[in-house]
C-alpha cells in the first residue's frame, strides 16, 4: 500500500542481531547447498574416469580383480526375483545402475582401498562394479570412503 495506512513494509524493522542471524543462517544454507553440488558432480566425473579406466562391454571381472589385486570385499547376484525388495547395499546400487543404465545387473561386487585421485595420499575409495550374465562390466561407480 502507497502513502500511509500503517502496517507497510517502510514500517519494518529488523535488528542488527536478528538480520546477523538470518544472514549467517542464509550463508550456511547456501554453502551446504554448494558443497552437494559439488561432491555429486566430483563422483560423477570420477565415474567418468572409471568407465574410461574399466570400459563396458569389454572388462571382466577377472581383469577388475587383477588390477585391484585382490578379491572384493562384497559380491552379490541377482535373484530369481531380482533387486527389489532387498535390504542391503550393494541391491540398492544395483537398482541405480539399472536406473542408470537401463541394462539388468547380474552381479554387483565392491573393492575398497587407496584412491590414487584423492585429496591426500592417505585418501580410500569403494569402487562399484556391475556386471552382466557373463562377467562383462555394465557400469561401475566410485564413492568416497575416508581420508
Amino acid at each position: 500500500m502507497v502513502g500511509g495506512g500503517g502496517g507497510g513494509i517502510e514500517n519494518l524493522t529488523v535488528s542488527p542481531r536478528t538480520f546477523a542471524r538470518s544472514a549467517a543462517a542464509l550463508l550456511v544454507a547456501s554453502a551446504l547447498v554448494l558443497a552437494c553440488a559439488s561432491s555429486a558432480q566430483y563422483a560423477e566425473e570420477r565415474r567418468a574416469g572409471m568407465l574410461a579406466e574399466y570400459p563396458p562391454g569389454t572388462t571382466t571381472r577377472a581383469d577388475v580383480d587383477a588390477r585391484w589385486s585382490s578379491k572384493p570385499e562384497l559380491t552379490e547376484t541377482r535373484g530369481d526375483s531380482g533387486w527389489a525388495g532387498r535390504p542391503s547395499a550393494a541391491a540398492r546400487h544395483a537398482l541405480a545402475s539399472e536406473r542408470r543404465t537401463g541394462r539388468p545387473i547380474a552381479r554387483v561386487e565392491r573393492h575398497s582401498g587407496p584412491d590414487p585421485g584423492g585429496s591426500s595420499i592417505v585418501s580410500l575409495r569403494h569402487g562399484w562394479f556391475y556386471y552382466d550374465a557373463a562377467d562383462r562390466i555394465v557400469d561401475v561407480e566410485w564413492e568416497y570412503m575416508s581420508d
